[in-house]
């Protein structure tokens, strides 16, 4: 038998059009996920790539049997709050495995909010029940079948289409009758709110049965939901990814070194975009779930990112490691001890820092060296050429009182927040350097001119004395 349950407790109101996701669903492992535990044993649940309702390659979760007694394959929603004042969609793809032909049972088991079992559920029809199911209908082998079951409030009415529908029977754009009849179901009156917890599972199967489930789905019935239509014909309000690239192409990297990969996922609105990556030889390249590759040993490895809701759709690019320095490629950078880096951006070099900007060199701390050359251009020998305009020193002072600083030269503000341009600083200086010997030139001139006037005013003097 096939179980399906919506339990109930109480915390947190939970918005948003589908309460529940597949987000942690990685096709390949088995077990209980982030969101999702898992009924009967690890060895009884896993993700599998398989042909989904759509047409398309999806992850599921299959659930199967090994004959013994009790549940032994399937999963549980690990649960979400609704308001038992409003109306909620339940719906989920179903695909049955298996010469038995298990039922597949569709329901809720409502709990208080003190999260104690309430023992009876009253159906559409006035009629309580000790176990609420949606539906109980053992579906046929090898097709999916969509599953859908409403849970409202006793003060409102019907709210929807109910049942178990074939999505090869929609023929044009008007919904299909369900192939097979449900039920819905009344929160309970004296309960404000409720967890809602998705089980389904094997129960009792013979050894080999098998569920799919794929793409669980708890929906307010608010006016935004999703048409009914939509889901049963892809159009769900999920956007697949459909394929992967990845950047930079065969990088190079060294020993020791780190290179960042960058994933692009079409389209770029794809509901989950989420990516698993893995190495092919973690001997010589390890990966992060962020796609950083670090060097390990000289070889060659490939690197894979996989999308986590479709393990179809995966892209490659091949890693080199090699044990002698390499020019590692744009975006990567090497770590060295006390977490020094060196760090290539478009050919552009930072170290210490991993944004040099648009600098070829940028140096976060002190440099060191004997010598250093800066090419200059428009060097001031133009201060000496006969038609150059030298500043009046009262010129000079006055812009000194109004600025706080030499014209031409940056103010301390300016260098606080641009820096200092080497070269065109030692052009300026020199330039004020060249004023000034022009300046003490002409002070000179003075001095001399003055002395000569003095001394023929004393010669005067003297011959006056005599």
């Amino acid at each position: 038998m096939i179980f399906l349950y919506v339990m109930v407790f109480l915390p947190l109101i939970v918005s948003g059009q589908n309460l529940v996701n597949m987000n942690d669903w990685v096709s390949g492992t088995s077990g209980a996920t982030t969101n999702y535990g898992d009924e009967g044993t690890a060895t009884h649940n896993s993700r599998i790539t398989m042909m989904g309702p759509y047409g398309a390659n999806v992850t599921v979760w299959e659930g199967f049997a090994d004959g013994s007694s009790g549940m032994n394959g399937g999963l549980r929603h690990k649960g979400i709050t609704v308001d038992t004042n409003k109306s909620y969609r339940v719906s989920f793809w179903l695909q049955s495995e298996g010469a038995n032909n298990c039922n597949n049972y569709a329901g809720f088991i409502p709990y208080d909010t003190s999260g104690n079992l309430i023992s009876s559920t009253q159906d559409e029809n006035g009629n309580n029940r000790s176990w609420p199911y949606f539906s109980t209908t053992p579906l046929p082998n090898g097709q999916w079948y969509l599953v859908v079951g409403y849970i409202r409030s006793s003060s409102i009415s019907d709210v929807g289409n109910s049942g178990v529908y074939d999505p090869s029977q929609v023929a044009s754009s008007t919904l299909p009758q369900p192939s097979y009849t449900a039920t819905d179901f009344m929160f309970p009156s004296n309960t404000a709110q409720i967890k809602v917890r998705i089980r389904s599972f094997l129960w009792n199967c013979g050894a080999g049965e098998k569920v799919f489930i794929y793409d669980p789905r708890i929906e307010e019935i608010n006016g935004n939901e999703v048409p009914l239509l939509e889901v049963l014909t892809g159009n769900n309000g999920n956007i697949a990814v459909t394929g992967i690239s990845l950047s930079p192409s065969n990088p190079t990297i060294g020993i020791g070194a780190t290179q960042q990969l960058t994933a692009t996922v079409s389209p770029n609105d794809a509901t989950n975009t989420s990516l698993i990556w893995n190495s092919s030889d973690t001997a010589v390249a390890t990966v992060n779930d962020s796609g950083t590759v670090t060097g390990i040993a000289e070889g060659n490895a490939t690197i894979t990112a996989t999308s986590i809701s479709n393990g179809a759709i995966s892209a490659q690019t091949a890693i080199t490691v090699s044990s002698t320095t390499q020019p590692p490629s744009p975006g990567s950078h090497w770590t060295k001890e006390n977490d020094n880096r060196l760090h290539f951006t478009a050919g552009n070099v930072g170290i210490g820092t991993s944004t040099p900007g648009d600098y070829r060199l940028a140096v976060n701390g002190d440099v060191r060296a004997k010598r250093v050359k800066v090419e200059a251009t428009n060097w001031p020998d133009y201060v000496f050429t006969e038609d150059y305009d030298l500043p009046t020193l009262e010129s000079v002072k006055k812009h000194i009182a109004k600025k706080g600083h030499l014209p031409n030269i940056p103010s301390a503000q300016d260098v606080q927040a641009h820096g200092l341009d080497l070269g065109d600083m030692n052009r300026l200086l020199l330039e004020k350097i060249e004023e000034l010997t022009l300046y003490i030139i002409d002070l000179k001139e003075e001095s001399t001119q003055l002395q000569q006037q003095l001394n023929t005013l004393r010669a005067q003097w003297n011959n006056r004395a005599h």
